[in-house]
């Protein structure tokens, strides 16, 4: 991959194509959507290495109780759909 390549997948990504500058439909929801910008045998390569579900989220809460609030930040792994795991929580 280079530079050419890397910025086309930028302006995709951003909802662009080079060649236009006109709004594409949505975000990638797989290394298939890049056909035309990576050759496609670096595309097979890439499906073992990428993804392009986050499995990551950094979620904020607000408690309130009585007079007192409280900011939370929890950091969360989502291993399956319904196996969701804590990886760090705390408050400001």
């Amino acid at each position: 991959m280079d530079a050419a390549v890397a910025a086309g997948i930028v302006l995709q990504r951003a909802g662009q194509t080079a060649r236009t500058a006109r709004k594409t439909t949505r975000p990638f929801r797989g290394v298939s959507q890049l056909n035309g910008l990576v050759p496609l045998q670096a595309q097979a390569r890439l499906n073992n290495l990428c993804d392009v579900r986050s499995r990551t989220f950094e979620v904020h809460i607000t408690a309130h109780t009585g007079d007192s609030t409280r900011e939370f930040t929890a950091i969360l792994y989502r291993a399956t759909g319904t196996d969701i795991q804590v990886l760090k929580f705390y408050w400001k």
